[in-house]
């Protein structure tokens, strides 16, 4: 189809996740959340967005990788970083 991406053009164009957390939080920051980006590359107890909400932490945890952005996830519960956590595949 016109003016679609397909999953072959995606995984060539050489995004970084880190790039894709800070534009996920930038959105949701305005449609009027709380949030912040963090990930840092020798901590991996580090969430890839916050996401802050009436008084709860989500944990948005993103991958290109499926099974990558599903355990994350299940680490950030099992770790109690979060009371939420959600796997993003990009």
């Amino acid at each position: 189809m016109q003016g679609e991406i397909t999953n072959l053009e995606v995984s060539t164009l050489s995004v970084y996740e880190s790039r894709v957390n800070v534009a996920l939080a930038w959105i949701l920051e305005k449609a009027g959340f709380r949030e912040r980006a963090e990930r840092s590359s020798r901590d991996r107890r580090r969430l890839d967005v916050i996401l802050l909400y009436e008084g709860f932490r989500i944990a948005l945890e993103g991958s290109y990788e499926a099974l990558d952005a599903e355990q994350d996830a299940r680490q950030r519960l099992e770790s109690q970083l979060c009371d939420f956590a959600v796997a993003v595949v990009c």
